[in-house]
């Protein structure tokens, strides 16, 4: 996936990679990294963007302040990549994709909605997905497959 995310403000520019480079947009310096596993594939700012959400390889969920400084990671299997990461329109929660790094096994492909303050998973649902996004009113995500199929 290539993903690239703007803070609200417009501010600061986060991209994967590696190790994720958040960038100041005014003067197009590296503000501070950010480190998901083996490697950053998607990223989200929160609504309010004082936090940054970055996932990969290796099952790493981070979120960190606007200084870098690690806010959170949320819990997966290191088998696994989570390919998405998205916040609900009132920041408090966060949903995650995750798909195994191997071998693709129906039923083991799955999204989490996590409480981004506790880190405690709310709800998972069994799908595979590679993008997620919560709807404005934000009860309900829509997911979707390189693959070319989309769920609500």
């Amino acid at each position: 996936m290539i993903a690239i995310a703007a803070s609200p403000d417009g501010r600061l520019i986060a991209t994967p990679g590696p190790t994720a480079a958040v960038w100041d947009a005014e003067t197009g310096e590296r503000a501070f990294s950010v480190e998901a596993g083996d490697g950053v594939e998607d990223l989200a700012w929160s609504p309010d963007g004082r936090v940054l959400a970055a996932v990969g390889f290796g099952g790493a969920a981070t979120i960190v302040d606007r200084s870098g400084a690690s806010v959170t990671s949320l819990p997966h299997d290191r088998e696994f990549r989570v390919s998405a990461v998205g916040f609900s329109p009132d920041g408090r929660l966060l949903a995650t994709a995750a798909i195994p790094l191997e071998v693709r096994v129906p039923g083991l492909e799955t999204v989490t909605i996590w409480d981004r303050k506790s880190g405690r998973a709310v709800e998972t649902i069994t799908t595979y997905a590679e993008a997620v996004s919560f709807e404005p009113a934000g009860s309900r995500i829509a997911t979707a497959a390189v693959f070319g199929t989309a769920g609500v």
